[in-house]
């Protein structure tokens, strides 16, 4: 069983998972079928665990997602990333808003506490090197209205926004986990942010993340 340096401890890493949890898991967080993985060996130069899209064979469609790819996910075989806005629609099921930088901790509570007053009650999920607030949605909310919402909401009480001026801060320029300078991969006018996806490890470091 793989080290933590994050938690000093010994975690087992593989998790019962069902099909009917990888079922409950796409209707919560799948907008759409295209997916990328996380390679298991990290590049010889870099020594990063990079994500790739699965190649199509023999001259077939690409891959679409399935619940035994994201039940593999879930039991932590693999890690898997997808793709948080539906491109036809430009809407999602959820919003993530990542923070990743000294005391962005303190910064997503005072966050979760602001929406709260709204009515609206963010899930928090700490990281490796901070943590994200996901926001789930009854139905699939147009992600434009996610990002002005949180993005204002954020400066009304001074918290940092990365992409304002500013190295590091809360990420709410695009309202879903993680940057948009690491994750837009595709071309910006897909507007297709992809993550990886919690209650997962991290191939990197090991770190499994859950929602609280």
């Amino acid at each position: 069983m793989p080290y933590t340096n994050e938690r000093g401890t010994t975690v087992d890493h593989q998790r019962h998972a069902t099909a009917e949890m990888a079922a409950q898991f796409h209707r919560l967080f799948v907008n759409r079928r295209a997916y990328t993985l996380q390679s298991f060996k990290p590049h010889p130069d870099t020594g990063r665990h990079y994500y790739f899209r699965p190649k199509a064979r023999d001259g077939q469609a690409l891959p679409a997602l399935s619940l035994e790819t994201l039940r593999q996910h879930l039991a932590g075989e693999l890690t898997v990333g997808l793709y948080s806005i539906n491109p036809k629609t430009q809407r999602s099921k959820w919003v993530a808003i990542d923070a990743d930088y000294k005391n962005a901790v303190e910064h997503l509570l005072k966050l979760q506490y602001e929406l709260t007053q709204d009515g609206v009650e963010p899930a928090l999920e700490k990281s490796n090197r901070g943590g994200h607030l996901w926001i789930f949605f009854e139905e699939p909310a147009l992600a434009r209205d996610c990002r002005v919402y949180i993005y204002h909401t954020a400066l009304r009480l001074g918290l940092p926004i990365k992409g304002a001026g500013l190295p590091e801060g809360i990420n709410a320029a695009d309202a879903f986990w993680h940057t948009p300078q690491r994750f837009l991969a595709i071309p910006q006018t897909y507007l297709a942010t992809r993550l990886r996806i919690a209650a997962n490890t991290h191939q990197a470091c090991h770190f499994s993340s859950t929602l609280e």
